[in-house]
């Protein structure tokens, strides 16, 4: 009996108010890193923007937009196929990629950032689009773009008829 007293009458180790939640200093840390670098990108973006002869609109979303070439032809719509032609430059000009491709829209074939502006476009228009590293090619980059990028894509859609 004594034993079971010993053992039931243990203390429990103390415990961290449910309220409260332990956090990652390190991913706390990163996540400040993100904001400061996701700001220096709008905040680049602004101003090529703003420097350039034409007319940018902002997008709710974060990235720049301006029509190169406007049709009388209907909207896109999600799965349609389209033949799309992106021409992805740094914001110094040098080309970093160039493809051209069939996708269906909707479906992920192209980055999202991409897929908003088809929606926004008319069959066989062209755009150009500023894009924040953080909705283009992200942190990780691509074999063709370094992380961390702010890009230039041209947009050229065409119907697959």
């Amino acid at each position: 009996m004594a034993s079971c007293l010993l053992v039931g009458c243990q203390r429990t180790k103390p415990q961290a108010p449910s309220h409260h939640t332990e956090q990652d200093s390190a991913k706390v840390a990163m996540l400040l890193i993100t904001q400061r670098l996701a700001e220096e990108a709008d905040k680049e973006l602004t101003q090529y923007a703003s420097q350039a002869n034409d007319e940018y609109t902002l997008d709710d979303s974060g990235f720049w937009y301006k029509y190169k070439r406007r049709t009388d032809g209907n909207y896109w719509q999600k799965g349609e196929k389209a033949l799309i032609h992106t021409q992805t430059f740094s914001l110094d000009g040098e080309l970093l990629l160039d493809s051209k491709e069939q996708i269906e829209i909707g479906r992920g074939d192209v980055i999202p950032t991409i897929e908003d502006m088809l929606l926004m476009m008319r069959k066989n228009e062209a755009s150009e689009l500023l894009v924040p590293w953080y909705l283009a090619f992200g942190a990780s980059g691509n074999e063709n773009i370094a992380p961390y990028t702010n890009v230039r894509i041209n947009i050229e859609t065409h119907t697959t008829d």
